[in-house]
Parts: structure tokens; C-alpha cells; sequence
């Protein structure tokens, strides 16, 4: 017997999948258009829908943002929620890497300034995403850019309570996380931007290691390790070591940032700031004068 979501889309197409559901592309008969449908299975009565499943949902429903992906519908069923989305013509990990082509400085400045003011707006109505990455960023038929993947998202408010410290994909991580803070904020959501922003200019991620330990070096190497003097409270966190090697840090330059000019070598140094009460805002971010032209 066919279910009512096999009688209301067709050509469906498998296009990806996550930790939690399958996601395709079919023609929605009811919306009359193409859409992007994530499949999310129950896994029983006693489980119920998974957390990641029901985070993504409650903050979709509240977020209305040109920059961010639109949830069309949500259709239920005994087995599965579908969730209905606005179809996207790829992410930003095919345009850095399969693309074939370098991505235009002017397309990068324009896309920066989106998913600023995605991420501007997320964190004035109190949410951040917590797993920003090129896979969860996608590129609509307009050539406008949509954050995507809600799924480790969390809403919050003041005072901060404590939260994981296993989210954001390695190298996007920031060291806060890495170093076992719990009471990480916003900050780490302007790392993650800045790191796709190397990312986006270079075709290549800036902390390319295959361990925590390794990012963390990596990031020590450039800033310099951390003390109490220079971050106050880093030597409470739960993986700092007074036995880390001693790092004295050096300058971002435009030899190793090759691909930037000074003032997009200026904002990627002030996102990826160490201590994150340095790290610029959103807001501060999107009235730099790397955007002035845009």
C-alpha cells in the first residue's frame, strides 16, 4: 500500500544522508516544484523521534531568513517524519573541491556576507548553530547561499549552561571546544565561519589534522599556547595541560594566506581569535571594511 508521501512526490532521488536520515530530491505534487526531502525513521514507540530530529524542527519553524534553508512542510507517518525543504543545487564542499573551477574573490565576498548575516541573525534570536561546515552550507538555483542542518543547534540564554563539547565537524572546531569548555557561547560559530572562509579563498582547510590533539597544536602554533595570563581561566578547562608545548604564536601573513588581500587577511585573523572574547561578533564582522564594496 502506498503511503501518502509515495503519492505526493515523484522522481524521487536519493542525493545524501546524515546521522539520523536519508535525504532525496523528488517533484512535489502539492507544492508544484522540486524540493529536498529528509527522511527521518522512528526507531520505536519508546525512542520516539530522535533529539538532533526534533531540535531541527523547533528551531526551523521559528527561523525565517532569505540565508537560511526554508522547511516547507512536515508530513508524519507511522514509521517516519518527512521533512520538506527548499531544493538547493549543491554545497559549498562541491563548489571548493569539485567544482574545477577557483571560486571568483567577488563570489566568496558575496557569499561571506551571507552566511554572516545567516549567522547574524541566528545569534540575535538566540540560537547558534554548532556545526558550521562547507557539507551544511548550500548553494540555491539563485546562486544564494543557504545554511542548512539544524541538527546540533541549540537555542540559548543567559546565564549559559553547559553543553558538549562533541559537536562541530574537527576542522572547524573551535579551541575552546577542543579544550573541554562547556560554557562556550556565539564565538565558536564565528571560528567555524572564519575557517570556511580560508577555505573558500585557499581550496584547502586551514587546521588540516586528523586528530583533536593535532587542531589544537595546529591552532597553538599559529596564536601561541594559551596560558591564564593571555586567556583567563584556560588552564580550568578539562583537556588543558600545563605539559602542552611552549608555542610563542606568529603573525598571519598574506605569504601564507595567499589568496586574501590585507582586509580579508584582517577579518579571517580577528574571526579566528584564540581567546574567544576577542573573536569579532557577526555584527562587527559584517560592517568590516573587507565588505565595503559588496
Amino acid at each position: 500500500m502506498e503511503s501518502l508521501s509515495d503519492e505526493r512526490f515523484t522522481n524521487k532521488k536519493k542525493i545524501g544522508s546524515g546521522t539520523y536520515g536519508v535525504v532525496y530530491s523528488a517533484y512535489d505534487n502539492v507544492l508544484e516544484k522540486e524540493v529536498a526531502i529528509k527522511d527521518i525513521k522512528l526507531e520505536g514507540e519508546e525512542e520516539g523521534i530522535p533529539s538532533t530530529a526534533l531540535r531541527e524542527l523547533s528551531l526551523l519553524q521559528d527561523l525565517d531568513h532569505k540565508n537560511i534553508v526554508k522547511l516547507e512542510d512536515i508530513i508524519c507517518e507511522e514509521s517516519k517524519i518527512h521533512l520538506v525543504f527548499e531544493l538547493c543545487k549543491y554545497d559549498l564542499k562541491y563548489l571548493i573541491y569539485d567544482y574545477k573551477k577557483p571560486i571568483p574573490p567577488v563570489k566568496i565576498k558575496r557569499f561571506m556576507k551571507e552566511l554572516l548575516e545567516s549567522i547574524e541573525y541566528c545569534h540575535a534570536n538566540g540560537i547558534f548553530h554548532r556545526d558550521l561546515k562547507p557539507n551544511n552550507i548550500l548553494i540555491d538555483h539563485n546562486d544564494e547561499l543557504k545554511v542548512a542542518d539544524f541538527g546540533l543547534a541549540r537555542a540559548f540564554s543567559l546565564p549559559m549552561k553547559d553543553y558538549t563539547h562533541e559537536v562541530v565537524t574537527l576542522w572547524y572546531r573551535a579551541p575552546e571546544i577542543l579544550l573541554g569548555d562547556n560554557n562556550y557561547s556565539v564565538p565558536i560559530d564565528i571560528w567555524a565561519c572564519g575557517v570556511i572562509f580560508y577555505e573558500l579563498a585557499h581550496e584547502k582547510p586551514f587546521f588540516y589534522e586528523q586528530s583533536e590533539i593535532g587542531v589544537l597544536f595546529k591552532i597553538f602554533q599559529l596564536h601561541g599556547t594559551p596560558t591564564d595570563e593571555t586567556w583567563e581561566g584556560v588552564e580550568k578547562f578539562r583537556f588543558y595541560s600545563k605539559k602542552f608545548p611552549k608555542w610563542k604564536g606568529k603573525e598571519l601573513s598574506l605569504e601564507s594566506c595567499r589568496n586574501f588581500d590585507e582586509e580579508a587577511l584582517d577579518l579571517f585573523s580577528k574571526m579566528i581569535a584564540l581567546n574567544p572574547i576577542n573573536r569579532i561578533s557577526a555584527t562587527e564582522a559584517l560592517r568590516h571594511p573587507y565588505f565595503t564594496d559588496v
